[in-house]
């Protein structure tokens, strides 16, 4: 049978360790990188937007007490300082809104944000007769109105945003699991190629021990 030749058996066994280690490195740096981009998004995109999605919820909940307090409370000051949380409230409303709808990408997300603007923009534009007539010293009328016809739409907007931040809870974590899954799949491959990578080299250390290193040794005795 027809040996091969030292000199080429050897340049084959360190090209095909070059090339193994070639090839996984590449493949380590690009799953890395995706890794780094998935942790980026969830830091930069996705925290902050569950962050905004939560102020959205807290906003609306604020609105809630302030007109309840608008019209619980006779005393002007009290009744001024509600109108104040109010309006305060609008803004943050407003700004974290749009906030959001800069990070996210969603289609699901920017639907439903839309849905709950113009909700919002409906319930709003009703509170203001509720504050009329608390202002006007008509209380009972008020309070009416708040049971009657703003406390479905509170709830509504209340379940709506709960849902927001649920769906950027839900998207965050789609984004940490396909970060662990390409770790895992990185760090198997990894340990699959050391494992072959070692086995290669204990294969070419018995080639040479077995092709040259006894031949020479024999030579020697002779």
């Amino acid at each position: 049978m027809r040996r091969f030749r030292i000199k080429t058996t050897l340049s084959a066994i360190f090209i095909a360790i070059g090339a193994m280690v070639a090839l996984f490195s590449a493949y380590s740096l690009d799953r890395l990188n995706a890794v780094n981009g998935t942790v980026a998004e969830i830091v930069n995109v996705r925290m902050p937007a569950l962050e905004k999605a939560k102020n959205i919820e807290v906003r609306l909940g604020d609105i809630r007490t302030a007109y309840r307090n608008h019209i619980l409370l006779r005393d002007k000051d009290d009744k001024l300082a509600a109108t104040r949380l109010i309006d305060a409230s609008v803004r943050l409303f407003d700004e974290n809104s749009a906030a959001f709808d800069s990070l996210s990408s969603n289609d699901q997300e920017h639907a439903l944000l839309s849905k709950i603007q113009v909700d919002f923009s409906e319930y709003i534009h009703k509170g203001k007769e509720v504050l009329a007539l608390s202002e006007q010293g008509r209380e009972d009328e008020a309070a009416a109105m708040l049971r009657v016809v703003m406390m479905k739409r509170a709830e509504a907007l209340r379940n709506n945003a709960s849902e927001l931040a649920e769906l950027t809870k839900k998207s965050s974590r789609e984004a940490y699991l396909s970060a662990e899954h390409s770790f895992s799949i990185t760090f198997a491959l990894a340990v699959g190629s050391v494992a072959v990578l070692l086995a290669t080299i204990i294969g070419a250390i018995w080639f040479v021990v077995a092709s040259v290193a006894k031949p020479v040794e024999k030579i020697t005795s002779a």
